[in-house]
C-alpha cells in the first residue's frame, strides 16, 4: 500500500466519523426540542367556535388527532365541549399555535389536592 493511498483512506474515514457525530448530535437536539413542545394545563372553556377552543384565554385548535375523553376516560365527540365546562388539555406548541392532542372533561373545578387527570400512558 502506498503512502498516498493510505492518506486518502484516512481522510475518508475521518470525514465519515465526523459527519456521523455531527448528525447524531443534531438528532439528539431535535429529540430534546420535541419533548419541550408539549404542555398541559387545566381551565374552564371560555369559548368554542368550530375547531377553536378558548381555555383560560388560550386559543387551542382541535385537529383530526384530538381525543376528547370523559372523566372515566371514555372517548367522546368534540361537540360535548361546552362553554363554562372544566377541562384538562394536553397540547402541542406548533407554529400555528396550540394544537390539542387530548382533552379530558372534568366533573367539577379541580382542587390542588386532587389527582391529576393526566396519566403516564398519555406521555
Amino acid at each position: 500500500m502506498s503512502k498516498n493511498n493510505y492518506g486518502r483512506r484516512l481522510a475518508i474515514w475521518t470525514i465519515i466519523l465526523v459527519s456521523t457525530l455531527v448528525l447524531a448530535r443534531v438528532d439528539l437536539r431535535g429529540a430534546i426540542a420535541a419533548e419541550s413542545r408539549f404542555i398541559r394545563f387545566q381551565g374552564v372553556i371560555m369559548e368554542h367556535q368550530g375547531t377553536t377552543l378558548v381555555v383560560n384565554e388560550r386559543p387551542v385548535y382541535l385537529t383530526g388527532v384530538t381525543k376528547v375523553l370523559s372523566p372515566d376516560k371514555n372517548p367522546l365527540r368534540a361537540d360535548r365541549l361546552v362553554q363554562g365546562q372544566w377541562v384538562a388539555v394536553e397540547a402541542e406548541q406548533t407554529t400555528l399555535g396550540l394544537q390539542a392532542r387530548t382533552i379530558y372533561l372534568l366533573p367539577k373545578r379541580p382542587r390542588a389536592a386532587e389527582e391529576s387527570p393526566f396519566t403516564n400512558e398519555s406521555e
